[in-house]
């Protein structure tokens, strides 16, 4: 990312944290802070639904879950899906591809309008940076496993 793919959202950037919180090297996070509160954090992981479990309904697919929360926009982007969404004060957009995911967020913004206009360049993020991500923190996308038609339970 560079100070064009922030600068809608986070004017003039004052701290960047980058870092790995998991023991297993299974989850990836930074955070871009900027003036009056405003930022950007990201996470991303190899498998979506093992790791990113503040984001799923139990029995339910992170990308399933975030797809029906009202107002998600979803997108096909190639092999990938791209979802953005409000929740409360923040914004989100996400790629998904395979099992990987990241997850772009604008955090701290003012109210609900505040964080439905920051959606769209969330979403553009995603869409110019989400695979590119993913690959170099080495969360290279995997295949989601493909039902056999065959087989019946």
């Amino acid at each position: 990312m560079n100070d064009e793919d922030i600068a809608p959202i986070v004017s003039e950037v004052s701290k960047v944290f980058e870092g790995d919180y998991s023991t297993s090297g299974e989850y990836w996070t930074c955070r871009v802070s900027g003036g009056d509160k405003q930022r950007i954090e990201i996470e991303a992981a190899p498998d979506a639904d093992d790791i990113l479990v503040n984001y799923k309904a139990i029995g339910v697919s992170v990308l399933d879950t975030v797809s029906a929360r009202p107002g998600a926009r979803v997108r096909a982007v190639g092999d990938a899906t791209v979802v953005s969404w409000v929740g409360r004060r923040d914004a989100y957009a996400a790629w998904f591809e395979g099992k990987s995911a990241v997850i772009f967020s604008a955090r701290s913004v003012s109210d609900e309008v505040g964080a439905a206009a920051q959606v769209s360049f969330l979403e553009g993020i995603a869409i110019r940076r989400g695979a590119q991500l993913l690959d170099e923190i080495g969360f290279v996308s995997t295949p989601s496993p493909t039902p056999d038609p065959h087989w019946t339970p």
